[in-house]
């Protein structure tokens, strides 16, 4: 069994807590992967598949873990380059050109807690 759910993609919310994600490509790489899912007696899984990458590419780094003792900041850098180059992601049925996207701002939160801080954008 097998479904399908096409819909506009212009934000990736990336998950940056795993150790071996240390460069914003590689986050990406990690969030178009499959993913498996825990079902009971089945196998599962979802994954992202880019067919037409948005004028403009929006990056969310989810930097707050929410578990049962509340929610904690992710505090990490992570190496983002001027170009953020795609063709490797790139799907063939994508086409041939070239998938560039350039950094033109980025917004920072102050603050150690979701619900509390304040927002900067450069």
């Amino acid at each position: 069994f097998a479904s399908a759910v096409r819909e506009p993609y212009t934000v990736f919310p990336l998950d940056i807590r795993q150790s071996e994600v240390r460069t914003v490509e590689e986050a990406v790489a990690s969030f178009l992967q499959p993913e498996k899912l825990n079902m009971q007696d089945k196998k599962a899984s979802k994954h992202v598949r880019v067919t037409h990458w948005p004028d403009v590419l929006v990056l969310h780094l989810k930097r707050f873990m929410f578990d049962e003792n509340g929610a904690s900041k992710i505090l990490k850098r992570l190496a983002f380059p001027e170009r953020l180059n795609m063709q490797s992601e790139a799907r063939p049925t994508v086409g041939t050109e070239e998938v560039v996207y350039s950094l033109i701002a980025v917004v920072l939160h102050h603050g150690k807690q979701p619900s509390e801080g304040h927002y900067t954008a450069m």
